[in-house]
């Protein structure tokens, strides 16, 4: 009994690979004409994205009871879609992008001689997201 992929290709663990490139595969390649064939959409991660992100925190403790905390986070992410399939006659490249932005403050209240008070935190933080595509 042989193993066999979606397109009913015998089994070849070299394609389990991550770096495995079915773009030059033969087995892999799209149509040069029909594109309404079965053949569409045929590559395993039609979905590429590069994510950059930054994130800063710094905590002061003032005294053995207070703790002050700045937080700050910046993040972008691109992505290119390959929306190829069975109905389009040739291939829908998407690009979006998405950004975050996030800051922070904190405090941290730890009295060392309530008897009714363990932990006291208070926090303001802002959060901006774009999309764009």
């Amino acid at each position: 009994m042989k193993q066999k992929n979606h397109r009913m290709l015998d089994f070849d663990k070299n394609k389990l690979d991550p770096a495995y490139d079915f773009i030059n595969d033969p087995d892999y390649k799209y149509p040069s004409t029909g594109y309404r064939s079965n053949t569409a959409a045929i590559l395993p991660d039609p979905l590429s994205y590069t994510t950059e992100a930054t994130l800063a925190k710094l905590y002061l403790h003032l005294n053995e009871e207070n703790r002050l905390g700045f937080h700050a986070t910046k993040q972008k992410t691109d992505r290119v879609s390959n929306n190829f399939t069975r109905k389009t006659f040739a291939s829908r490249i998407g690009k979006d992008t998405a950004e975050l932005e996030s800051y922070g403050i904190s405090h941290r209240y730890l009295p060392i001689t309530s008897e009714f008070i363990d932990e006291v935190n208070t926090t303001l933080t802002q959060q901006k997201n774009y999309r764009s595509g």
